[in-house]
């Protein structure tokens, strides 16, 4: 669970035009429309290239990442709140970024890893099912994690990890609710199919053997 040690920068340009027509220009000439806001600041409509965006989300952080805006005058860390994307395309339509100070506590997503090998499932012949791939967390806006790794090391059929039972270390505050799965362990349809087999040929058996006492 690695925490961001430096910013990326990123310069936006202040939009003079607004609405939908005004949008679809500045896309079609390569860049993004988008809001900036926060810090009880007024919102400020921007605009940035859409490759410099493609690149400051391109870090192992991805839209967790903290970034140093360069707009007019003012430049400030934020953090990415909101994109939206094509349908189809999925590539980004409008963003929204918040100005934050480094020690401000902010929301977010974080995306959830499983890592280790559960042993004890894959010898009863069971599989290992991810039920949740991301959590909301509260911590501060400069140690945001990259992502958020959970051990199924010691998970055991029929079991499942819940969020309340992740490791996640100081500074961090879990907004999911801890009840929820992360991962649960069943067998594979093989290993069912298998054990259906054996107990029916079990039952024949034993069928077989009350026709010869009864003989």
């Amino acid at each position: 669970m690695s925490q961001q040690t430096e910013t990326i920068a990123i310069s936006a340009q202040v939009r003079t035009e607004i609405g939908s027509g005004a949008a679809i220009r500045e896309r079609q000439e390569g860049r993004i429309p988008g809001i900036l806001y926060g810090l009880d600041k007024g919102n400020v409509p921007i605009t940035v290239e859409r490759a410099d965006l493609r690149h400051a989300l391109a870090t192992e952080h991805g839209e967790n990442a903290m970034l140093t805006l360069t707009v007019g005058d003012e430049v400030v860390p934020v953090i990415v709140k909101e994109l939206q994307r094509h349908p189809v395309r999925r590539n980004v339509t409008h963003f929204d970024l918040q100005r934050v100070s480094a020690t401000q506590q902010v929301t977010v997503v974080v995306p959830l890893y499983l890592v280790g090998t559960a042993k004890a499932v894959i010898a009863e012949g069971g599989m290992v099912e991810r039920k949740l791939s991301n959590i909301e967390v509260r911590v501060r806006a400069d140690s945001i994690p990259e992502r958020i790794e959970a051990d199924i090391s010691e998970l055991t059929m029929g079991r499942s990890l819940q969020v309340q039972d992740l490791n996640l270390g100081d500074g961090i505050k879990v907004l999911t609710d801890g009840r929820k799965a992360v991962a649960s362990a069943h067998l594979t349809r093989a290993a069912v199919v298998a054990t259906n087999a054996v107990e029916g040929e079990g039952a024949e058996g034993e069928g077989a053997e009350g026709e010869e006492a009864s003989a």
